[in-house]
């Protein structure tokens, strides 16, 4: 797969995960108000979960032999391959530091917008449908950036914006104004996200599975770090902490990917 095809698969897979809350979570508001979770659960939830099995079942093609760790090299070999891999290593913890930003949205928006400015649970609840509508279109525009800056370039300058907008929400003095900074910082953490695990994945070429097994374990770290650090941060200082606090991840994100990681492509 070229490296064209591979940015828009990324995209489009990354954009699927937040299209599923923004879709989903509507959906599923709508029916529980009808007959509470059960209803919810039986007629939406385990129906869409056996539909994306037999999915996948039918349309994922088969590995071939020469995709992956390779013919000749045991898992134990390729993991330390890629152990051993500077560039894949800085792109790994790169993206602890990136996905620990996001937290700052995911898990404290919602809350923040209630606390802050007083906000029903129904209406704050749009937050999260806001930041996954401008995360999902992140996502899907990242290809463009990519085109005309390259991977690494882009995957610095977006999770430092990302960062950097992440600390000035919580300093808004209008909810209109920090609905604008959450909403930005939520695009630009979909354009971090699709050019960073695009960065991560071709780092080694033949070893793309076992990235991708040391990416989602990386980056579960960085979502357990982001909401352990930032509800600290909260409890004891406040959501402008919190934010500075996260926010600031981004800047070492940036710092990591910039001094540490390679982009495969531009050394052809």
């Amino acid at each position: 797969m070229g490296q064209s095809k591979s940015v828009k698969a990324i995209g489009w897979t990354i954009a699927a995960g937040s299209l599923a809350a923004l879709i989903g979570a509507p959906i599923m508001a709508f029916l529980s108000s009808f007959g509470g979770w059960r209803i919810t659960l039986l007629i939406f939830i385990i129906p869409l979960s056996l539909i994306a099995l037999l999915v996948m079942a039918v349309s994922i093609p088969s590995e071939k032999q020469n995709i992956g760790a390779g013919p000749n090299d045991s898992y134990a070999k390729s993991f330390m391959r890629t152990v051993s891999n500077k560039s894949a290593i800085g792109c790994l913890v790169g993206n602890v530091f990136r996905v620990a930003v996001a937290s700052a949205l995911l898990f404290y928006g919602t809350a923040f917008m209630i606390e802050r400015f007083g906000l029903s649970i129904g209406s704050a609840s749009f937050v999260t449908l806001l930041i996954a509508l401008f995360y999902t279109l992140g996502s899907l525009t990242e290809q463009r950036v990519i085109r005309k800056r390259g991977r690494k370039k882009s995957t610095v300058a977006t999770v430092l914006l990302a960062g950097f907008f992440t600390v000035f929400y919580a300093y808004a003095p209008s909810v209109w104004l920090s609905l604008a900074l959450i909403s930005v910082a939520g695009w630009f953490e979909g354009l971090a996200a699709s050019a960073s695990t695009s960065l991560t994945l071709d780092q080694i070429p033949e070893l793309r599975r076992t990235m991708m097994s040391l990416f989602t374990m990386f980056a579960g770290v960085g979502t357990a770090i982001g909401a352990g650090i930032g509800g600290l941060a909260l409890i004891n200082y406040g959501y402008e902490a919190l934010g500075i606090t996260l926010g600031s991840m981004g800047l070492i994100a940036a710092v990591i990917f910039k001094f540490a990681a390679v982009d495969p492509s531009s050394v052809l």
